[in-house]
C-alpha cells in the first residue's frame, strides 16, 4: 500500500508524523530515504514528539545511533549514511537493534542494512523536495499483518 502526502511546511510535516505515530508500535522499522536536506531528521523529530519523546531529537550522523524513550517503547534513530560495510553494521550492534522487539527503529539511509529488514513490519518513507519548504512523502507499508 502506497500513500502520498504533500507538506508545505513543518506544521504539515508534523501532522503527517502524527498520523503515522498512530500506526507504529514496538518492533516496527521505519526506513527513511531522500536526498540530503530533504527533511528525514526533521520528520523523525516530529514523529518522536508525537510518540512522547521528551528529549531533543537531533541527527545521528556522527554518532550513528541515538536512543530515546517514548511513552510506550524505546526508539532507535539510526543514520547509516557514513557506513560502508557489513563489518561496520556489526560494530554498532545493528542486528541486535533491528531484532529488538521492544523498540521502534527509524533508519536513515537504510540501503546498507537491507538484508536485516526481511520479515519485519517496515514502513518505507521517501521524502522528495518540491520547492522551498514543500515536500512529498511517499509512504509504503510492508509485511503488515505477518
Amino acid at each position: 500500500m502506497l500513500n502520498k502526502y504533500i507538506s508545505k511546511n513543518l506544521d504539515e510535516t508534523s501532522k503527517i508524523a502524527k498520523d503515522l505515530s498512530r500506526m507504529v508500535s514496538a518492533g516496527d522499522i521505519i526506513l527513511l530515504t531522500g536526498d540530503l536536506g530533504a527533511g528525514k531528521t526533521a520528520f523523525t523529530r516530529c514523529l518522536c514528539e508525537n510518540l512522547g519523546v521528551e528529549d531533543v531529537v537531533s541527527s545521528p550522523s556522527f554518532t550513528i545511533v541515538k536512543e530515546y524513550n517514548a511513552k510506550d517503547f524505546k526508539v532507535y534513530h539510526i543514520d547509516l549514511y557514513r557506513l560502508s560495510s557489513e563489518d561496520e553494521l556489526i560494530e554498532i550492534g545493528f542486528e541486535e537493534i533491528v531484532n529488538d522487539a521492544q523498540s521502534l527503529k527509524i533508519i536513515e539511509w537504510p540501503e546498507l542494512g537491507k538484508d536485516y529488514y526481511l520479515g519485519y513490519k517496515t514502513i518505507k518513507i521517501n521524502i522528495s523536495i518540491l520547492q522551498n519548504e514543500e515536500r512529498v512523502f511517499e509512504v509504503e507499508y510492508e509485511n503488515i499483518g505477518d
